[in-house]
């Protein structure tokens, strides 16, 4: 998953699609480590921002 993603929830626990704006890197010794990513997530019309674990996204369209 990269930035400009469309996803999704995968166990449909969270309604609607999300894109993701910013891939998460947890620690300064884990660079590659890209487990955590901050998603605009559109729902019916209403917008939030989450930061979320990736392992829970499905890519419906990636980006480039």
């Amino acid at each position: 998953m990269n930035v400009g993603d469309l996803v999704k929830h995968k166990y449909g626990t969270l309604h609607g699609e999300g894109l993701i704006l910013e891939v998460l890197h947890i620690g300064a010794g884990n660079v590659g480590d890209t487990k955590s990513c901050r998603v605009m997530w559109n729902c019916h019309g209403h917008i939030t921002f989450h930061s979320m674990t990736m392992q829970y996204f499905e890519v419906i369209n990636e980006c480039g």
